[in-house]
């Protein structure tokens, strides 16, 4: 193995390091011991190799700049926004520029490589389980898979992109597609089952297709329920909103959930920017300051940093207008390569994992979200060679 294929593999393994590398007490803060490092040395690297795309980077700065914007409105503290922009800052040029000059099918062949084993490791970790055997995991009462990543959910967000391009060219990775399918189904999570019923009516978006879909998606919502740990999660947020003296008790996944919406739909209807990049967790304070706290009071501040979800956080920090801004950016992109096969597989297989993120988790920087948004950055502003390079 050269030393590409080592930088390669590496830079794959990043998107699933956080499971194994995080610390959060040496800098005071939740920190990824891998890939933060490996971040910062693939800087330096590409600058030194002068791969580094420098009007990226210039372009992206501007942009940062501009995103303050909205603090002149929301008064709230600058803390979040330095904590987001300043890693970013590194971070998404240098991915961008690591993928700008890779050829991208070997990168995803590459990703797809990694995926396989981590889900090998996976179904290892569910066997054991089955025996007793809790390895890589914090869940020993449950035999819900997540390998070597932190939590079910979790594993979700960094592997449904791998599924959805290993089911476009299943004929290239049929073993690949089989192994990432069962041990996403093994995730037992309602993230897993509502991510691929979404990406599966988005790529079978004919309507002769939804009339078959639809019926079969409430008849498995209908399934499900029937198990508390679904029921639990569904059927809570449904009673909140259902009645407006709900007396039931909120707590984990649904108050999570519903605690960070209400503070996100507040700053959305203050400004129509939100409250600004990184704001989320000093709006939460605020909100429930002057509003009922909704839940178990242990369970104050659950989710607060990440705001539950990539959407609500985009609504709370970006409001309306970013949250619309963001979903036409990918209705833009699916009408330009619509006609083209191979760049609609990456597209897809991106739009996986924002959908999974946009149900559970709402990092900027962790479980690949840096490399899956420069991913289709490069396909939308570089020129490609269809024969050699997807």
């Amino acid at each position: 193995m050269n030393f590409k294929q080592i930088i390669s593999i590496l830079f794959c393994f990043s998107i699933y390091s956080r499971g194994l590398f995080l610390n959060r007490g040496l800098f005071g803060f939740d920190i990824d011991l891998f890939s933060y490092p490996f971040y910062i040395f693939l800087f330096f690297y590409l600058i030194f190799i002068r791969k580094f795309r420098l009007r990226f980077f210039l372009v992206f700065f501007i942009i940062e700049l501009i995103l303050f914007f909205p603090y002149f409105f929301s008064q709230l503290p600058i803390n979040g926004y330095f904590k987001v922009c300043l890693p970013l800052l590194l971070i998404l040029p240098s991915v961008y520029s690591y993928l700008y000059n890779q050829n991208l099918y070997y990168f995803l062949k590459n990703y797809i490589k990694v995926s396989k084993w981590v889900a090998i490791i996976g179904l290892i970790q569910f066997a054991l389980k089955l025996v007793g055997v809790s390895i890589f995991s914090r869940y020993s009462n449950t035999v819900d898979l997540h390998s070597i990543v932190t939590e079910p959910s979790h594993y979700v967000v960094v592997m449904l992109p791998a599924f959805v391009f290993t089911y476009f060219h299943y004929k290239s990775f049929k073993k690949e597609f089989w192994i990432i399918l069962i041990s996403l189904i093994l995730t037992f999570k309602v993230t897993a089952f509502l991510s691929l019923f979404i990406i599966y009516i988005i790529i079978k978006r004919k309507i002769r297709n939804l009339i078959f879909i639809l019926p079969l998606g409430y008849l498995f919502y209908l399934y499900i329920i029937s198990f508390d740990q679904f029921s639990f999660r569904l059927l809570s947020i449904l009673d909140f909103y259902s009645s407006s003296r709900f007396k039931g008790i909120l707590h984990g996944t649904p108050l999570s959930f519903l605690s960070n919406l209400k503070v996100a739909i507040e700053s959305a209807n203050s400004f129509l920017f939100g409250g600004g990049v990184g704001s989320h967790p000093y709006a939460y304070d605020l909100y429930f300051k002057k509003n009922e706290w909704i839940g178990i009071d242990y369970q104050f501040g659950i989710n607060k940093n990440s705001g539950h979800s990539l959407t609500i956080r985009l609504l709370s920090e970006f409001g309306y207008a970013g949250l619309i801004i963001f979903i036409s950016f990918f209705v833009i992109t699916f009408n330009k390569f619509k006609y083209n096969y191979h760049l609609l597989t990456i597209l897809f297989a991106v739009m996986a994992h924002f959908i999974a993120k946009s149900i559970k988790l709402g990092g900027y920087i962790d479980f690949g979200t840096p490399i899956f948004l420069s991913l289709l950055l490069v396909i939308i502003l570089k020129k490609h060679d269809l024969k050699s390079d997807i």
